[in-house]
């Protein structure tokens, strides 16, 4: 089975081929905290004269006006910060993600290989949303299993009027497309249990599936088009290892849906992940290599602990 990676042979891949690049990069990280630090500069110098021009602009008192432009500055220079941060990242981040990719063999990265809006939507996992904001997407294999990362935010709006004012995230998180060794035709989810919502999830064409596994019923719903090919998917070994899942990502909310051969899986949360540098932390510090590597691996153990790899075997 290919792309079989272990931490010794990652440490060695990153001495020999990461870690002379991060030096270089490091030049480059400090030209844009030297921008920041100017920029820092021009903030503080106009900062007494903001206030004076406040003060004199609207017959304010010194108390009023210092307060006011502290407050603007201070989004100032988040803004800036921001800004600046943004730039050094996309500067560099695309150079060091290709080589730490190499590492697990034919892995690509960009836009291009996003997860289609279309298998998003019908998959009924994040609701009737309206946009989608895309982050970082990833596409290769392991172990022979085809998988499409991509962190996205899912939004609708109240009432449906389309203004910042009315948007609300109904979904931030991973999502990963995973090919699976099982062929069926009909569509199942596995939902969190909301208790007595559970009413309300219930969408037509769709039926409530009774599994025998009582652990498993407390902690998902599970609704499918199909009750025979529902329990073919969800055999009690499997439904263990969806229960293994959840605690791989520490009982974070999780989600599956079944679809054209595919597992569609949601897991929420609000970590910013995929970030290999960042503007205040040296280039040559090889954590935030090491924690996208560990990323990349907890993906890895989902395909492991579904079994996913298997071939014409239950589940």
């Amino acid at each position: 089975m290919d792309n079989i990676k272990t931490r010794a042979q990652f440490d060695f891949y990153y001495q020999k081929n990461i870690a002379p690049e991060m030096f270089e990069k490091e030049t480059v990280r400090k030209q844009y905290l030297n921008l920041w630090y100017v920029l820092m500069g021009i903030n503080f110098i106009f900062f007494p004269f903001a206030v004076l021009l406040y003060k004199n602009c609207y017959q304010a008192g010194w108390i009023e006006s210092l307060l006011y432009v502290i407050a603007i500055d201070f989004f100032a220079m988040l803004l800036l910060t921001l800004i600046v941060g943004g730039f050094y990242s996309q500067k560099i981040k695309q150079d060091i993600m290709l080589n730490l990719l190499h590492f697990f063999g034919n892995w690509e990265c960009g836009r291009h290989v996003e997860i289609e809006k279309e298998v998003l939507k019908n998959s009924l996992l994040f609701g009737k949303f309206r946009d989608v904001e895309t982050g970082d997407c990833f596409f290769g294999s392991y172990k022979e299993v085809n998988i499409k990362i991509c962190e996205k935010s899912f939004y609708k709006y109240w009432l449906g009027i389309r203004s910042n004012k009315n948007k609300i995230e109904t979904f931030d998180g991973l999502v990963l497309e995973i090919d699976m060794n099982k062929n069926f035709s009909s569509h199942t989810m596995v939902l969190k249990d909301s208790r007595w919502l559970n009413a309300f999830k219930l969408k037509s064409g769709y039926q409530k599936v009774a599994l025998e596994d009582v652990v498993f019923e407390k902690e998902f719903e599970v609704l499918s088009k199909d009750q025979v090919e529902a329990r073919y998917l969800l055999t009690p070994l499997f439904m263990e290892q969806i229960l293994k899942l959840k605690k791989l990502y520490k009982g974070k909310k999780i989600e599956l849906s079944f679809k054209d051969s595919k597992v569609l899986i949601a897991v929420k949360t609000s970590a910013n992940l995929f970030e290999p540098c960042y503007l205040f932390k040296s280039a040559t510090d090889a954590q935030p290599i090491y924690d996208v590597f560990e990323q990349f691996m907890t993906i890895f153990k989902i395909v492991d602990i579904l079994k996913l790899y298997q071939k014409n075997v239950t589940l």
